[in-house]
This record gives structure tokens, C-alpha cells and sequence, in this order.
């Protein structure tokens, strides 16, 4: 009976853990956003271009590189077998 709580408790732990990582994940990709908007505010008041800051070079790079650590992220976390 000890075992089968203990398996249990284990089960449920690990429900929490996945939950607190999604989170976790999720708040970090909100941050990544926030970084991007505050920086682009930055270098429009040191007097950089807003035509160099808002090219759509610059948005879809940025996107690229989210992309790739998400996969980075995904592949550490999770092996593809």
C-alpha cells in the first residue's frame, strides 16, 4: 500500500513539475517579447534610424533566432528517438 502511495505522490509531482516548466516557458517567451519592445524604444531615443530599428529584416530575423532556441530549447529538453 506504501508503494503504491509513494507511486502516486510521484505521479503527481511530476504533473506539477510539466506544469511549473510550461509556465515557466511560457513567461519566459512574454520576457523575450517585453526585451525586444524596450530595446527597440531604446535605440529610437539614442537617434537610430526607426526605418533600421522596424525593417522587416530585423523582425524576421529576430523571429528566426526565437525559432532556433525554441528547437534548441525542445531538443535539449526532449531527444527525438
Amino acid at each position: 500500500m506504501e508503494l503504491k502511495m509513494s507511486r502516486l505522490h510521484e505521479g503527481h509531482q511530476e504533473q506539477k513539475s510539466k506544469q511549473m516548466n510550461t509556465v515557466l516557458l511560457v513567461l519566459s517567451l512574454l520576457s523575450i517579447v517585453s526585451v525586444i519592445t524596450d530595446l527597440s524604444q531604446w535605440l529610437d531615443l539614442v537617434g537610430v534610424s526607426t526605418r533600421a530599428i522596424y525593417s522587416p529584416l530585423v523582425a524576421i530575423s529576430t523571429w528566426i533566432a526565437i525559432g532556433f532556441l525554441a528547437l534548441w530549447y525542445i531538443r535539449k529538453t526532449k531527444p527525438f528517438d
